[in-house]
C-alpha cells in the first residue's frame, strides 16, 4: 500500500503508511518522449496519481497532462504546491537545479539519469534529502535489466567488461556529452561489477559539438574495462562482454540474446520461449520497475536511504572523470572530482 507524503512543514518527518491509503500527488516535469513514458507508469501505479505536468512549451504540458487527466502547472511553484513526488524529465543540464529545488520543498524526487552535471549539484541534492528524510532516485534503469539476467549476483566475477553502445542521431539528448547521454549507462553498470575504478583513459574522442563519439579504457585493480559509444553511427549497436576465470557472457541487447559459457549459471531472460508476463519486471520494463522501488521506498516511510542516491553520484564521477579525459571539460572538473573522495 501507499500513502500520502507530507510536503513542506511535514517534510522533516518520517512517513508511515497511511490507514486512509491515500495516493502519492505525483508531478511530472518534462513533456517531451521520456516524459510521456514516464507519464504512464506514473498513470499505471496503483498508489500514484498525476496531478500536474509542467513543461517551459506550455501546450506540450498541457498535450499530456489531458492525456492522463492531470493539470497543466504554469511553474513549477505552482506544480511543486501541489504534489508529494516529483518525477524530472527535463534536458540534463537542468536536472540538478531543479532536483535540489524541489527537495528543498520537501518533496521526494526521482530524476533521469544523469542526476546533475557537477558533483558539487549532486552532493547538495544528497545532502537535501538526507535532512528532510526524503526519497531521491536516479532512473539508471538498465542497472536493472543487468540484475534480471543475473549479472549483478555474484556469479560472475569478472576481469574484464567491453560495452558497445552505438545509436544514429536522434536529437535527443545533444544539450551533454556522449558520456553523459550514454555512456553513463554502461560507467553505471561497470561501477556494480568493479571496486576501485582507479585509471580513466580516452582512446578516441570526437570532440566536435558535444563529443558524439568517445571509447574510454577504464582499469580497476587487474580488472580491464572497454566502453564504445557513438550517437552518430550508421546502425544500432548495443552488447556487453564479460569475462572472468570461471567463463564469459556476451549479452545482445537490441536482439536480446545472452549466450553464458558452461561454467556460469544466469538468468535466461532473453529466451525465446519465455512468455513475457514470466519474465522479471526488470526485463520486461525496467522503467516500471525504477518507478516501483521509488514509490515502494515512498511508502515504507523509512529515513533517506543514500544507496540509490550515491549510486547515481558514482556513475556522474566516472562519466566527468571520462570527459574530463576526453578534453570534454576543463581541468577544474577534474579538481572537483577527485577532491570528492572518488578514486578517479
Amino acid at each position: 500500500m501507499t500513502a500520502a507524503v507530507g510536503k513542506k512543514s511535514k517534510a522533516n518527518t518520517v512517513q508511515g503508511p497511511s490507514e486512509q491509503d491515500a495516493p502519492v500527488r505525483l508531478g511530472l516535469v518534462g513533456a517531451g518522449v521520456f516524459g510521456g513514458y514516464h507519464g504512464w507508469k506514473i498513470h499505471d501505479h496503483p498508489g500514484a496519481e498525476l496531478v500536474g505536468v509542467h513543461d517551459i512549451d506550455g501546450a506540450a504540458a498541457r498535450a499530456l497532462g489531458d492525456k492522463f487527466g492531470a493539470q497543466c502547472a504554469n511553474t513549477i511553484a505552482d506544480l511543486f504546491d501541489r504534489v508529494d513526488a516529483v518525477v524530472l524529465t527535463t534536458p540534463a543540464h537542468t536536472h540538478g537545479a531543479l532536483a535540489l529545488q524541489a527537495l528543498e520543498a520537501g518533496i521526494h524526487v526521482f530524476v533521469e539519469k544523469p542526476m546533475a552535471l557537477s558533483l558539487d549539484a549532486a552532493d547538495a541534492m544528497i545532502e537535501a534529502a538526507s535532512a528532510r528524510g526524503l526519497v531521491l532516485h536516479v532512473g539508471h534503469q538498465e542497472r536493472h535489466v543487468a540484475a534480471a539476467l543475473g549479472l549483478l549476483d555474484g556469479a560472475l566475477v569478472p576481469h574484464k567488461m567491453i560495452s558497445r553502445r552505438c545509436m544514429p542521431a536522434t536529437g535527443r539528448g545533444e544539450d551533454v556529452s556522449v558520456v553523459m547521454d550514454l555512456m553513463i549507462h554502461d560507467l553505471d553498470l561497470a561501477a556494480c561489477l568493479f571496486d576501485d575504478i582507479a585509471t580513466v583513459t580516452v582512446a578516441r574522442a570526437d570532440l566536435s559539438a558535444a563529443g558524439h563519439a568517445v571509447d574510454a579504457h577504464l582499469q580497476a585493480g587487474a580488472a580491464t574495462i572497454e566502453l564504445s559509444v557513438s550517437r552518430r553511427s550508421e546502425k544500432r549497436e548495443r552488447t556487453l562482454e564479460l569475462a572472468s576465470t570461471d567463463g564469459a557472457v556476451h549479452v545482445d541487447f537490441l536482439n536480446r540474446t545472452m549466450d553464458a559459457s558452461s561454467g556460469l549459471t544466469l538468468s535466461s531472460g532473453f529466451a525465446e520461449d519465455d512468455e513475457t508476463d514470466q519474465q522479471p519486471l526488470g526485463l520486461r520494463d525496467p522503467l516500471a520497475f525504477g518507478f516501483e522501488a521509488f514509490m515502494a521506498d515512498i511508502a515504507a516511510g523509512t529515513p533517506f536511504s543514500p544507496e540509490a542516491a550515491h549510486r547515481g553520484r558514482r556513475a556522474l564521477a566516472l562519466a566527468i572523470a571520462v570527459e574530463t579525459a576526453a578534453g570534454l571539460r576543463s581541468a577544474s572538473a577534474r579538481g572537483n572530482a577527485n577532491a570528492s573522495g572518488d578514486s578517479v
